[in-house]
């Protein structure tokens, strides 16, 4: 992985050491927070304060994670808005994590600069205009990582069972982890 928030133009995106959710714990989800925090140095905690950093929701119609504030869509919430972590009960270990990532600041990986012509040649224009618009937003963070948990096709990143080293090493730089 090398993609993800510029935290240059936004450094209210960074987390810190502790990152509190409230919510229901099913699913994949402890296991996925466990391999982000063994990878990370860093602790998810429960809590049933208002005040957590993120809200989980189950059962919703797609995963996703929204930060509860206006753009870009990644990383951490703005100041007093918890975010929310929309996942499915059933969801497979790699889209948990791939969630995951998202709230620490990735972005999807086809949409690195080095693979973006790669990824979309033959895509309708108003995606590409979508990619390159966004892109305004994020930041390169290494070279494009064909073993990211970010990467599309859903098809192959549900399957996996961690991130790769480079989806932790860009995860640590945007968060001011290193």
């Amino acid at each position: 992985m090398g993609y993800g928030i510029d935290t240059a133009k936004f450094p209210a995106r960074r987390w810190g050491r502790t990152i509190t959710w409230r919510g229901e714990n099913k699913g994949r989800l402890q296991e996925a927070l466990d391999i982000w925090q063994g990878k990370l140095g860093i602790s998810f905690q429960a809590t049933v304060a208002d005040a957590a950093d993120f809200a989980l929701k189950w059962d919703g119609s797609a995963q996703s994670w929204h930060p509860g504030g206006s753009r870009p869509a990644l990383g951490r919430p703005e100041a007093g808005k918890a975010g929310t972590l929309f996942l499915k009960s059933d969801a497979p270990l790699g889209i948990v994590l791939h969630e995951i990532g998202h709230l620490l600041g990735l972005s999807h990986e086809q949409d690195h600069p080095d693979n973006r012509d790669a990824y979309y040649r033959g895509q309708e224009a108003w995606i590409l205009e979508g990619v390159v618009t966004r892109g305004a937003l994020l930041a390169v963070y290494g070279p494009f990582d064909p073993l990211s948990v970010m990467l599309y096709p859903e098809a192959t990143y549900a399957l996996m069972t961690k991130p790769s080293d480079g989806d932790v090493a860009s995860a640590k730089a945007i968060n001011g982890w290193v």
